[in-house]
């Protein structure tokens, strides 16, 4: 295995990652979706080839973080075998719950046709229930935030003790896991308190997350002490 090229594509990978995120979610769906049932499923409708292209790119960003978590499973294993295993295992997961939210957000095209809809309800009722699908998204993406709160937070340990990677920002990274693991209990436990402090508790993750990508797509793991590591 040449861990050095491995670690280039995963950081590659981290930052197609968040790339397609930031698109879908601050791009498309923050210019559509509102709080209002009427007016958000007239935008989809009214812009689906924009919606549907935010849709694909959260797919596609979620199938590149399930990659990225395969190869990070086998650069960090020489560290520890089983604390890398259950991190990949939290990201599958959380990978999942990501996966999931693509099927509430379909609602309106499910409801409607041409326009019109598809339930033999009234457009108004229709819309309602488009809407309480599409609100899913959020609770199925938090969800997935706390698994992949535990998966950066085991990385980031796992990093600091790996002699082939900067342990500072292994540190950052396992803070910014905790951090995302707070978002996603605050929002379960405390609405109130999220609604307060999430937007902050994201900083700390997304620092780690863009971190560790660059540092592994432009100058990559020390190769000779992941090898050394093996033994």
């Amino acid at each position: 295995m040449n861990a050095k090229a491995w670690g280039r594509i995963a950081g590659a990978l981290w930052l197609v990652t968040i790339g397609l995120g930031l698109f879908a979610e601050a791009s498309v769906r923050s210019n559509l979706i509102t709080r209002d049932a009427l007016t958000t499923i007239t935008n989809v409708l009214n812009h689906d080839g924009v919606y549907r292209l935010g849709e694909a790119a959260l797919f596609t960003g979620t199938a590149t973080y399930l990659a990225l978590t395969a190869i990070m499973y086998r650069l960090l294993a020489p560290v520890s075998r089983n604390l890398s295993l259950i991190a990949a295992l939290f990201s599958i997961v959380g990978c999942g719950f990501w996966m999931l939210s693509l099927v509430g957000d379909a609602a309106p095209f499910a409801f409607f046709v041409d326009g019109r809809t598809a339930l033999g309800a009234s457009p108004e009722t229709t819309q309602a229930l488009a809407f309480a699908f599409m609100r899913l998204h959020s609770e199925t993406l938090l969800l997935g935030m706390l698994c992949f709160g535990v998966h950066c937070l085991l990385m980031g340990l796992l990093i600091v003790r790996a002699p082939f990677l900067p342990a500072l920002i292994g540190l950052v990274l396992a803070a910014g896991g905790a951090c995302y693991m707070a978002v996603g209990y605050l929002h379960i436990l405390s609405p109130a308190l999220f609604a307060q402090f999430g937007d902050f508790l994201f900083l700390p993750g997304e620092a780690g997350e863009v971190m560790i990508a660059l540092w592994l797509a432009i100058v990559g793991l020390n190769a000779a002490k992941w090898k050394d590591a093996q033994v």
